[in-house]
């Protein structure tokens, strides 16, 4: 298995990406934060009409990968992250540089990027990914057989939520009304069935499309991200928020082991 995944890594950093298929993903991709951000504009003081996705740049061994007309985007090589995989210059990411110093990257603020994308071949053959605020981590086989075969992908979707904070929740199918909001398996009150930050197994139980819940979350996030910033003043207040440990772990099986709940997605 390891050594078909290192196979399938190394042909995959070494493929050529067809114009065509680098359209197809641009769009699919655009389409996912737009789950999201679509719940966004004329809610409470929503700054912008709407939010636009630009794919500015890819990362490649060779620029002679990248097939079509690479106009108005950049090509960066001779960059690798801590897989060997190809990757952007960090001097041109958002995320390393807050302060705005852009001066390690050709063409400095303009050509700045604030998340990246991988999509990932030691995923192996499941649809599964992982997401920080700087970028996310996808399963190629997930982008081969589900993405660019124009179905739904409900797993770019709730790996994008990751990256503007929302947690897995996780859910053993029992969901009792005492469970606090630290608790690893709380899921909130009267949330639907099926939705798609609860990833079930490996994804397979989401929704295709974000539900009403999570544009709701997405929009109090909005009202209290932007207030605790000082992008917006008022008389709203909000209680405290939880001072909850990092890690938790819950009795699982008949011998009452202590172990630590892990999400598998």
């Amino acid at each position: 298995m390891a050594a078909t995944m290192a196979k399938r890594a190394a042909e995959s950093a070494n493929r050529t990406l067809p114009a065509a298929e680098r359209q197809l993903f641009e769009s699919v991709y655009k389409k996912s934060v737009q789950e999201w951000m679509r719940w966004l504009p004329g809610w409470d003081n929503f700054p912008f009409e709407s939010v636009n996705v630009n794919v500015v740049g890819w990362a490649a061994r060779s620029k002679f990968q990248i097939q079509g007309s690479t106009g108005g985007i950049d090509v960066h090589t001779g960059f690798n992250d801590d897989q060997g995989y190809p990757t952007c210059n960090p001097g041109c990411s958002r995320e390393l540089h807050p302060d705005g110093d852009f001066s390690g990257c050709p063409g400095g603020p303009e050509r700045r990027f604030h998340q990246f994308l991988l999509l990932d071949p030691s995923w192996g053959e499941f649809n599964m990914g992982a997401a920080s605020s700087a970028g996310v981590s996808i399963s190629l086989y997930g982008w081969e057989t589900i993405g660019s075969q124009g179905k739904d992908w409900p797993m770019l979707v709730h790996e994008f939520g990751h990256s503007i904070s929302f947690p897995d929740f996780l859910d053993d199918f029992t969901r009792p009304k005492n469970r606090t909001i630290c608790s690893i398996l709380w899921i909130p009150e009267n949330a639907p069935e099926k939705f798609v930050m609860c990833p079930g197994s490996g994804g397979f139980d989401m929704p295709p499309a974000l539900t009403d819940m999570e544009g709701w979350m997405l929009r109090h996030w909005w009202s209290r991200f932007s207030r605790l910033r000082g992008w917006q003043s008022d008389n709203v207040t909000w209680p405290a928020p939880r001072n909850c440990p990092q890690i938790e772990t819950r009795q699982l099986g008949s011998k009452g082991n202590n172990q630590q709940l892990r999400d598998l997605h």
